[in-house]
C-alpha cells in the first residue's frame, strides 16, 4: 500500500486537480493522502477540500508559517504507515493506469534491493520530462554553472541526464522529486529529508544517501503521469533562484571535498551572476535580468549568516 504526501504552497487549482486525479485513479492502492499546507495565502487548500469524497483516508495539516519543502515532507511522512510513501507535487496528475502500471513493473524486481522508484512524467506539451540525474560532483556543477551543457548542445554533460530520452526502464542515481516513491522503512532509517535544504536538492541529497546505504533507484518507463512543471515557483522566480543557489552551496559542503566546495562557492557568488546577467541582456530580457539580480542579492545577503552558522558542517 501507498501513502501520498503533497506539500502545498499557493498551488491554486493545481492542488484540486491533483487530488481529483488521485480520487479517480488510485485503484485501491492508496491508503492515505496527506496535504501539508505551508501557510498558503490563497484558497487552494480550502478549495481542494470542498470537492473531496474521501474514498481513502485523508488528512490536511496547515502550518502557521512556511516551514520549507523538506521539513513539510518530513512532517507528512511522520503520519504515514504504509510500506511506501509517494511524495507528489501538487502540479502532477495521475492517469487511470498509473498506479497499476507502476506496481506491475515493481513486482518484477527484487523488492529488497530498491529504495526509490520514479516514473515517466509528461509535460503539458506531451514531451517527456528528462528529470533523472547522475549524482552531482563538483565538476558537473561547474558544467551547469558555466552553461557548458547548453553551449555544447549536451556534448559536455552536467548531472542532469538530458542526453537520455527516458523511454526505457533502468536503474539511475536519482529520479525527479515531483513523483518520488520511497520505501518508508528506508526513508525513516535515513532520517528523511535534510531540513537544512529549505527547497531544492533535498531529493538529490536523499537519493545520494540511499545509494550510499546500498539500495538501488529505479526509473519505471512503463508507468506515466502528467507533470505541469514550474507550479507556484513560476510566480517567485527570484526567490526560486535564491533557494536553488543556496541549496547548491549546502549540497557542495555536505558531499564534496572542502576545496571543491569552496571553489564552487566562489564561482556561484562571483562568476555565475555575471554569466546569467550577460545571457539575459543578450536575449534582451530585462525582466529576467532583474529577477536574476534580485536572486543573487538575496544570496549575498544570506551568505554571512549561512557561512557563520553550523549549516555547512
Amino acid at each position: 500500500m501507498i501513502d501520498v504526501v503533497i506539500v502545498n504552497w499557493n498551488a491554486g487549482p493545481l492542488l484540486r486537480t491533483c487530488l481529483a486525479s488521485l480520487e479517480r485513479n488510485h485503484g485501491g492502492a492508496i491508503n492515505k493522502v496527506l496535504v501539508v499546507d505551508n501557510a498558503s495565502d490563497d484558497d487552494s487548500l480550502l478549495d481542494a477540500l470542498e470537492v473531496r469524497s474521501h474514498s481513502f483516508e485523508f488528512q490536511a495539516i496547515r502550518n502557521a508559517a512556511n516551514a520549507g519543502f523538506a521539513a513539510a515532507c518530513n512532517q507528512g511522512a511522520r503520519a504515514c504507515r504504509s510500506e511506501f510513501i509517494l511524495f507528489l507535487n501538487p502540479d502532477c496528475e495521475i492517469y487511470p493506469s498509473t498506479i497499476d502500471d507502476m506496481r506491475a513493473e515493481m513486482r518484477a524486481l527484487p523488492p529488497a534491493e530498491y529504495g526509490v522508484f520514479g516514473i515517466r512524467l509528461f509535460g503539458t506539451d506531451g514531451a517527456i520530462a528528462q528529470g533523472c540525474c547522475r549524482q552531482p560532483s563538483a565538476a558537473r556543477c561547474w558544467v551547469k554553472l558555466l552553461g557548458m551543457d547548453r553551449i555544447t548542445g549536451g556534448r559536455i554533460r552536467s548531472y542532469v541526464m538530458t542526453e537520455w530520452p527516458h523511454t526505457e526502464s533502468r536503474d539511475v542515481e536519482h529520479v525527479i522529486g515531483a513523483f518520488y516513491l520511497v520505501r518508508r522503512s528506508v526513508f525513516e532509517a535515513l532520517g528523511g529529508f535534510d531540513e537544512r535544504f529549505f527547497v531544492y536538492l533535498e531529493d538529490l541529497d536523499l537519493s545520494r544517501r540511499i545509494l550510499d546505504a546500498g539500495y538501488r533507484i529505479r526509473y519505471l518507463a512503463g508507468a506515466s503521469a502528467l507533470h505541469v512543471g514550474g507550479g507556484t515557483s513560476e510566480k517567485v522566480k527570484a526567490t526560486r533562484l535564491f533557494y536553488s543557489l543556496r541549496s547548491r552551496i549546502l549540497f557542495a559542503f555536505k558531499h564534496f571535498s572542502a576545496a571543491g566546495a569552496w571553489v564552487l562557492l566562489v564561482g556561484t557568488v562571483l562568476l555565475e551572476p555575471l554569466i546569467r546577467l550577460a545571457y539575459n541582456v543578450a536575449c534582451a530580457d530585462l525582466r529576467a535580468a532583474g529577477e536574476t539580480l534580485k536572486g543573487y542579492q538575496s544570496l549575498w545577503r544570506d551568505l554571512p549568516r549561512l557561512l557563520g552558522s553550523r549549516r555547512l558542517a
